[in-house]
């Protein structure tokens, strides 16, 4: 029986230590093909390369399959997995991380990781991105029996269309973790600060700094149950689409030959 094929990617670069655990975990009923960056792409969001050229390099580790690392984007790399790489065999999932570093709150939207993910999901590939609260390799030992458990959850059960699962994990030994919930993610903000850390003639330079505000503490979000040592899971989807103001919003701007607003035509 063949293991199910399953695209790897990541936005900390092919060499790192996340990349390395989760590819070791899943290998073993995986049929893992693994295609990231070559340098660490963070918080670069689902942004694409369309003004150079896109380099394609191979990598080869002991007693794995050949690994592809692209001069490029998450986004990039999976783009050019479901174009190029797969054939008539498609990927029946497809797994980002493990990175290094949280992915909770607003930082959905800037994270390469779940980019990589959401790219995979816009290419009908069903996702989940992993995120681990620690840079430090012994944390992604720990974290791998928790990525195991969850996909081998999604290649049983499957996921439903346009959902993406984004897993965040504590930097904690498998004892001390409390288990994992189910929950929203946080309605954040970053505060941000821009340090000013040189200048010269006509020219300033600032760094960015900042941390994570929550807005609404009134339910329990991804944010605070991964500071309680629980793993946080949150169902993510691509629509995002405010349906519950769609009505409203036609009554206010809609036009035609029964809704004519002759206010939004007139001249002047």
């Amino acid at each position: 029986m063949k293991k199910p094929c399953v695209l790897v990617t990541n936005d900390d670069g092919i060499t790192a230590p996340g990349l390395i655990a989760l590819e070791k975990i899943l290998s073993p009923f995986c049929d893992c093909r693994v295609i990231c960056p070559i340098t660490e792409c963070s918080s670069v969001g689902q942004s694409v390369t369309l003004r150079k050229h896109i380099e394609v390099f191979k990598f080869q580790r002991p007693g794995t399959r050949t690994a592809y690392g692209i001069d490029g984007t998450p986004a990039d790399c999976v783009k050019f997995a479901i174009a190029e790489l797969f054939g008539s065999r498609k990927p029946v999932l497809a797994v980002s991380g493990i990175n290094h570093g949280a992915n909770t709150g607003i930082s959905v939207y800037y994270s390469g990781t779940i980019a990589g993910a959401r790219e995979a999901l816009i290419g009908g590939i069903p996702s989940v991105a992993f995120s681990v609260t620690s840079h430090q390799p012994k944390n992604f030992v720990f974290a791998a029996n928790i990525v195991k458990q969850i996909v081998m959850n999604c290649l049983k059960h499957g996921l439903p269309q346009n959902t993406l699962l984004n897993v965040n994990i504590p930097a904690l030994s498998a004892s001390k973790i409390k288990g994992i919930k189910v929950l929203p993610q946080a309605d954040s903000k970053f505060v941000e600060k821009f340090v000013k850390e040189g200048e010269e003639p006509g020219k300033l330079k600032y760094r960015l700094t900042g941390e994570i505000f929550i807005n609404d503490r009134s339910i329990e979000t991804d944010e605070e149950a991964l500071k309680k040592g629980w793993v946080a899971v949150t169902p993510l989807q691509l629509d995002l689409t405010r349906y519950d103001f769609m009505k409203e919003l036609s009554k206010r701007l809609e036009t035609g030959k029964k809704r004519h607003n002759k206010k939004l035509f007139q001249k002047g």
